[in-house]
């Protein structure tokens, strides 16, 4: 049986917040792990002192992960067991360290607890099917990483023999639970009647497949359980309480208005009671089954042609590779907003702002209503009273797209366990991975992306108290990440060395400017100017791969200035992971703390409270702090969905995300501004430097659903780049400051982005990145 073997890097440049938590000390429903090992707890770290008395990292040793491998033929002299014992368990966020729990391995199923008499007892706070998990170990650590889709737990076991014996028992107990779901299936059943004896070697290079769809099954039946245990729930309250109209309300004339109205009362703002909660997650749930049945006999259908194109590849005994067909998806592309129509959710919420003169809530009129996202430019639409310079003043209406040249290639028949299972426990940013696996949007673009509800820094800079200021930063903060809960689990184009994303927006009042500064590290810094406001930002970001589920880990700060009162807000990135990454039913979540800092005194503590498969709430948290320490005003809601301030049954809702159009899930889960951002007229194709990302073919190609010829020329321009790494320049645009980089803005200097691009690049020398 041959091991794949991975490095990982015990070192980690994630910088944790010491920030407080409203959530108990408790174990309870611990189903994963924040921390990796050498993160801030790890007392391996050492440093270092350079001749100039600053200190940095030492080079650390870098262990080596193995896949624990199956174990097809059963020794007598090593039997399946049933273990127990206390190992020490990396605790979930936002809790840290190692902390030693009750572990118990029986019949293919690990369940564990604080203790041997709460396990005893059924007070368990994890439970796993091993036989559905992917398990890695390092052996020089005698670390275990148990990958079970929705969490990864992290083990360490001190003693050399018990941890082998571990190691042992987990493969046997793997194999035995394996060998178990394949009896059980009805599937594999009917199969195996059929099939009975004939072709081993097909039958055991299929079982990884059969596994995947019992995990699938499995999933389903998860879901099950939560309609019914929601349902119980609604009949419990029901009787209770008495549900509040969801879908519009009656203004004081007794008239019917919509839900987006603006002068609609504030009393329609708290119109959700629980049972409307309850039965709105009753049916996003029984959607979701519904999706993932349908996605299931697609899959199902898919593979039974696959598994009857190996067995004749056997039959025949060819040993030629089969190669994947991409197929060329054509599709009209809608430069006008009349062909597409966009529902907003049925019991959207009024956005409204703070009254800093007084405690509650004021309302807001139709054009000052912009938060919900539409970045189409009709008259009328937005009125910010702002003082847009004349470079940001468009000669014409101009119109974007709302849809891609082509649809997202179908990822189900690409072997993606093959591809990825070399790359478990390593920095997937220095991984190259197929093209497939990616987004048509570089990194440099989705920091843009994070712009798209820059309505509230405008609404914030014209806000003098300095506290409701800060709950307008944080609710942008929140809105930064609401586009990636549509995602499909791709990836971005990692941008080359010297790449650059300029985006214009003139309905919104900013320009923006991004540059790809280090490619070994890869950092990327960006900056949008508006008249209100100056956003900056530094990205280093490592992302590990542990099986099934991808981490992303990042180094950001986040630099906003606003000039009217010359305050500046620093604050970092929470963590971000893609669960069921080999599956095609992923789904995203960020977890962890981020601190807002104002040089005035005040302060922002939001907390990103980590999901479970079964809820996924997606819940924050956070509290707007004075100069004192003291808690002003708290913030609540969804990441992917909305804000609110106050109290829980007063709160007024200060953001809510735009719909998204009815294609998206078949552009690769965009929202209409990601649509936008790489669209290529001809107007703004002779305005745009070389190094501009939209140019960049292989990204374009896959936009236009080429594939194949998108893989090809990722392989040559990335070839291109490790010939020019030697002689790599610096950055171009901007320069470095302190921790972070900023834009060169010096109007005499021959780097001056937006002077240079008024000059239509006279004298500027572009590296040849494709």
């Amino acid at each position: 049986m041959h091991k794949t073997v991975t490095s990982i890097s015990l070192g980690s440049t994630d910088k944790n917040q010491k920030t407080r938590s409203n959530l108990t000390d408790s174990d309870n429903g611990d189903e994963s792990d924040d921390d990796m090992p050498g993160g801030t707890n790890d007392k391996s770290k050492t440093t270092t002192t350079t001749t100039a008395g600053q200190k940095r990292p030492k080079q650390r040793k870098a262990y080596t992960a193995e896949i624990l491998p199956m174990v097809f033929d059963e020794d007598p002299s090593k039997p399946m067991i049933k273990l127990a014992n206390y190992i020490m368990k990396r605790r979930k966020w936002p809790y840290q360290g190692w902390h030693k729990r009750y572990f118990q391995l029986e019949n293919g199923s690990m369940i564990y607890g604080k203790s041997e008499q709460s396990v005893q007892r059924g007070r368990l706070n994890g439970k796993c099917d091993i036989g559905l998990c992917i398990v890695t170990f390092i052996r020089e650590s005698q670390r275990i990483n148990i990958d079970e889709t929705n969490c990864v737990y992290h083990l360490k076991i001190k003693e050399k023999k018990l941890f082998e014996q571990w190691l042992e028992q987990i493969a046997l107990h793997r194999t035995y639970r394996q060998k178990q779901l394949e009896q059980r299936s009805p599937i594999l059943n009917n199969d195996n009647t059929q099939n009975t004896n004939e072709n081993i070697s097909s039958n055991s290079a299929l079982s990884p497949i059969n596994r995947l769809f019992h995990n699938e099954f499995s999933d389903i039946q998860l879901q099950l359980g939560s309609l019914s245990d929601i349902l119980e729930r609604i009949k419990i309250h029901a009787s209770n309480t008495i549900a509040a109209p969801s879908g519009s309300a009656k203004s004081t004339d007794g008239t019917k208005s919509s839900g987006h109205t603006p002068s609609a009362s504030i009393s329609s703002i708290n119109s959700f009671t629980l049972v409307d909660l309850q039965r709105q997650d009753y049916y996003d749930t029984a959607k979701k089954v519904f999706d993932n049945l349908n996605n299931l006999c697609k899959r199902l259908s898919a593979v039974a042609v696959e598994q009857q194109q190996t067995l004749n590849n056997n039959n025949n005994s060819t040993t030629a590779e089969n190669e994947h067909i991409y197929h060329s998806i054509s599709s009209t592309r809608t430069m006008s907003r009349e062909g597409s129509i966009f529902y907003d959710a049925p019991e959207a919420l009024n956005t409204i702002y703070l009254d800093e003169t007084k405690d509650d809530m004021g309302k807001i009129s139709d054009s000052e209503a912009s938060s919900d996202g539409d970045d189409e430019n009709h008259p009328g639409d937005i009125d910010r009273q702002l003082s847009v310079p004349p470079q940001l003043k468009p000669p014409k209406m101009k119109w974007r797209r709302s849809s891609l040249p082509a649809s997202a290639p179908d990822t189900a028949n690409v072997g993606l366990w093959n591809i990825m299972r070399k790359a478990i426990g390593k920095d997937l940013s220095r991984i190259a991975l197929p093209v497939i696996l990616n987004e048509p949007l570089g990194l440099l673009q989705k920091l843009c992306e994070e712009m798209e509800y820059s309505d509230l820094l405008d609404r914030a800079s014209q806000t003098d108290d300095m506290h409701l200021r800060l709950v307008y930063v944080a609710t942008f903060i929140v809105s930064t990440y609401s586009a990636n809960y549509y995602r499909t689990g791709r990836k971005n184009f990692n941008p080359l060395l010297g790449e650059t994303y300029e985006c214009i927006r003139e309905d919104k009042g900013w320009k923006f400017i991004a540059e790809q500064v280090s490619h070994h590290p890869p950092i990327s810094v960006c900056t949008c100017d508006s008249p209100n406001f100056t956003l900056s930002q530094k990205l280093q970001a490592k992302i590990k791969f542990w099986g099934k589920s991808m981490e992303i880990f990042p180094d950001s700060l986040n630099t906003l200035v606003f000039p009217k009162y010359n305050e500046t807000i620093t604050w970092n990135k929470c963590k971000m992971c893609i669960h069921s990454v080999l599956s095609n039913e992923r789904w995203i979540d960020h977890y962890g703390d981020v601190l807002v800092e104002s040089t005035l005194g005040t302060k922002a503590r939001i907390s990103f409270i980590q999901s479970d498969y079964r809820t996924r709430l997606n819940n924050i948290a956070g509290d707007i702090e004075d100069v004192n320490g003291k808690v002003v005003h708290k913030i609540f809601g969804h990441w992917h969905e909305e804000v609110f301030c106050g109290n829980d049954q007063t709160a007024k809702c200060i953001w809510r995300q735009s719909a998204v159009p009815e294609n998206s899930k078949q552009y690769y889960g965009f929202t209409r501004f990601a649509i936008e951002l790489n669209e290529l007229d001809d107007e703004l194709r002779h305005q745009l430097p070389p190094t501009d990302t939209r140019f960049r073919p292989d990204q374009r190609y896959l936009e236009a659903g080429q594939a194949e010829v998108a893989e090809t020329e990722k392989a040559r321009i990335e070839e291109a780049q490790r010939t020019r790494s030697g002689s790599a320049a610096g950055p171009k645009w901007f320069k470095p400051q302190g921790d972070s980089y900023v834009l060169i803005r010096d109007d005499d200097s021959s780097d001056f982005y937006w002077k240079k691009r008024e000059e239509h690049w006279a004298g500027v020398d572009f590296t040849q990145l494709w």
